[in-house]
């Protein structure tokens, strides 16, 4: 197979999935007018921990 191939596919899917869930949090500080922390919203805390967790672990796929 090839590498470089199978590397940029991960990395779009990584990406994209990043992307996505970055979109979660920003859309969910919106709703609650909320710009720093979580607020003692545990819907909040739970996406920002899921966000951060990918950021976190992206690179083992790597």
């Amino acid at each position: 197979m090839n590498l470089p191939l199978i590397t940029a596919g991960l990395s779009g899917i990584l990406l994209a999935t990043q992307q996505l869930l970055m979109l979660n949090v920003g859309l969910h500080r919106i709703k609650l007018r909320l710009g720093v922390g979580y607020g003692n919203d545990p819907n909040l805390e739970r996406l920002i921990r899921r966000h951060g967790n990918l950021a976190e672990n992206a690179g083992i796929f790597w």
